[in-house]
């Protein structure tokens, strides 16, 4: 394989790292702020 290849793909799972990292994060803090604020006293969007 390419070393082009090779690099192509860590950069692709270290950037699926990051956003899971991100997403587990965000998720982290919408549980912080839904024990302040429950949900079903924000406005409805959807």
């Amino acid at each position: 394989m390419p070393e082009g290849a090779i690099f192509l793909q860590v950069s692709i799972s270290n950037g699926l790292r990051v956003l899971s990292d991100f997403y587990e994060s965000a998720l982290r803090l919408i549980d912080d702020l839904d024990a302040v604020t429950p949900l079903n006293e924000l406005p409805q969007s959807a």
